[in-house]
């Protein structure tokens, strides 16, 4: 199942190749999926919040941080809102995974469809 700040994995193997799903591991920042393009808010407080939008309307913003944690902010409160470039996904992996971890990821990822 997705998560709060992640994509449905439930069928990936389904709609992505090898090669993005590797990618999508070592290098989560080069194509962030649609939906899950973080934000940072600034608030005139001086607070700086950097998450997924989960909802919005005309007076607030939900934002969920890379533990799930949703914030709920006024948008009168806001000083600057930012689109980022950086994937709440973690960028260490090709650093913690050992090659066999990474192979028994990919082949668990792989009968996902």
């Amino acid at each position: 199942r997705g998560g709060t700040v992640g994509p449905e994995l439930t069928s990936v193997a389904g709609t992505r190749d090898t090669k993005f799903i590797i990618e999508s591991i070592l290098e989560p920042s080069k194509e962030i999926a649609s939906g899950y393009e973080p934000i940072l808010v600034i608030t005139k407080e001086g607070q700086y919040l950097t998450g997924i939008i989960k909802r919005e309307d005309a007076s607030t913003i939900e934002i969920a941080d890379s533990q799930a944690q949703v914030q709920r902010v006024a948008k009168n409160q806001i000083e600057k809102k930012a689109p980022q470039k950086t994937s709440l996904m973690p960028e260490n992996f090709k650093e913690i995974l050992t090659v066999e971890e990474l192979h028994d990821l990919l082949a668990y990822l792989q009968t996902l469809k």
